[in-house]
């Protein structure tokens, strides 16, 4: 029983209300503790399934972030700009929005005036979705997801309060995974459930399923909308969740209990992950093990992890092998999906449209369409993902601006936990394995709201390293 056609309905009676509900939600919102906004917009990371389209989409947790955004400018101007000055690779950030900004003015001329159709209706058809608005609304959601480490550096200054919402994020992702087992059951059984609630030409969507030769295989995506989106989320927190997992057990000094319950819920969000079949998911896992593993041969070189990590690789290449079941799963939603003739042909991907693109406005090699930019030029349905994406809308300046940002900030971290003895402390190495687990993943996943999480990871593992000193003991210090 799929619930989301109820929600549709009563999202649809609530959006001629909005003139109306949008000042009153403003007014309480404003009178909300920023720390206890930020808290709220951790646990509802994920929650992303319910939406209201207004051209842009507005969702649960883009409210809480752009109001923990706003009573931090009306209320505390001056740790704000203390935060600015503490964001790693800021420099580079407003570099990034100014070129967005460049490149959507020298692109808005040429687009070609024709009928445009996406997943969420049609281009022109409302606010912020015409050639003059489109772009500079995606611009200003760049802007607020790259403001989420500047908002946790100014609420987070002790790492007492760090620590409170690392918990309150695993919280969050726990629920979306706990979610998932029951919206399993809830198909199995036709039970009442949300499943994928797609835009406004399908608001309710359809169950997440796939067929094999096997049978059907059920996709959970919980409350995140779409299972690729699930899988975007959970990924950079089951990273943490390992790295912390893994340095808990070896150490003596914590119960068995505390153990347990850590290898609990991290096989918990590693499971629902595997269960989202997810290729862009799947192959963005890969890449950032992969990540993951150079970083630590250069920065930390331990052999016991890497071990390990191939120790699972042969293990689950061995599964593989040995089970039909999972062999027919991996070939249909991961090896054929990954074929370069279906990657390039395929017009999901983008491939096609990019190379179309690069043939009719050849300068867009270098700068792109700028963020949304591309869907003037090409015709397609959904967004262009992994690095198709950022040829779409960065261009080659924009990826390398992109990529020296993310070198500035692993930079600073790295010399600020020199300089405060965090380098064997073991919420920082979760941190900052995920941090660059997520990184590297990104280039291969790079859904805007999916990959929140590494945005979340940058501002606190920025407050970790500058206002957590390591004269202390335990994965929490008082």
């Amino acid at each position: 029983m799929n619930v989301s056609v109820l929600l549709y309905e009563a999202i649809k009676f609530i959006i001629p209300l909005l003139p109306i509900l949008i000042p009153l939600s403003a007014v309480v919102f404003l009178f909300v503790p920023s720390r206890k906004l930020l808290a709220l917009f951790l646990f509802f990371l994920g929650f992303q399934a319910l939406f209201i389209d207004v051209g842009v989409m507005v969702n649960i947790p883009r409210v809480l972030l752009f109001f923990s955004l706003l009573t931090l400018v009306l209320y505390f101007p001056k740790d704000l700009a203390t935060a600015m000055d503490e964001y790693p690779g800021r420099i580079m950030i407003i570099i990034l929005i100014i070129f967005f900004s460049v490149s959507a003015l020298l692109n808005i001329p040429s687009f070609p005036v024709k009928s445009i159709v996406t997943a969420y209706g049609p281009i022109g058809d409302s606010l912020f979705r015409d050639r003059a608005t489109k772009q500079m609304s995606q611009i200003m959601m760049f802007a607020l997801k790259a403001s989420i480490p500047l908002v946790i550096l100014a609420i987070c200054r002790s790492r007492k309060q760090i620590v409170s919402m690392v918990k309150i994020s695993l919280i969050g992702t726990s629920m979306l995974c706990i979610y998932g087992i029951y919206q399993y059951f809830a198909y199995l059984y036709n039970l009442p459930s949300i499943f994928i609630f797609r835009g406004a030409s399908n608001p309710t969507g359809g169950i997440g399923i796939f067929s094999t030769s096997l049978g059907n295989f059920f996709r959970i995506s919980s409350l995140a909308g779409e299972p690729k989106d699930l899988a975007g989320i959970l990924l950079p927190f089951s990273v943490l969740l390992g790295v912390i997992t893994w340095r808990v057990i070896r150490e003596k000094k914590y119960r068995l209990g505390f153990k347990s319950l850590l290898l609990g819920i991290f096989l918990l969000h590693v499971f629902i992950f595997t269960m989202t079949f997810s290729t862009a998911g799947w192959l963005s896992a890969v890449v950032a093990v992969i990540g993951i593993l150079g970083f630590s041969v250069n920065w930390k070189p331990k052999f016991k992890p890497i071990i390990l990590v191939f120790g699972a690789f042969l293990g689950l290449f061995a599964v593989y092998i040995l089970v039909p079941s999972v062999n027919e799963v991996v070939k249909q939603r991961f090896i054929s999906r990954l074929n370069l003739e279906y990657i390039t042909n395929d017009v999901n991907y983008g491939g096609p449209q990019l190379l179309h693109m690069y043939k009719t406005h050849p300068e867009t090699i270098i700068y792109g369409a700028s963020l949304g930019g591309a869907v003037f030029y090409e015709q397609y349905n959904e967004q262009p993902e992994s690095f198709v994406y950022y040829l779409f809308d960065y261009g080659l300046l924009g990826i390398l601006f992109l990529c020296y940002f993310f070198y500035l900030i692993v930079k600073k971290v790295l010399y600020l936990s020199k300089q405060n003895n965090l380098e064997n402390d073991i919420l920082f190495n979760g941190l900052l394995y995920a941090m660059i687990g997520s990184m590297a993943s990104t280039l291969v996943f790079p859904k805007i709201d999916a990959m929140l999480g590494l945005w979340v990871l940058i501002g606190l593992t920025s407050a970790l390293v500058v206002y957590s000193r390591g004269d202390g003991k335990g994965l929490v210090r008082k």
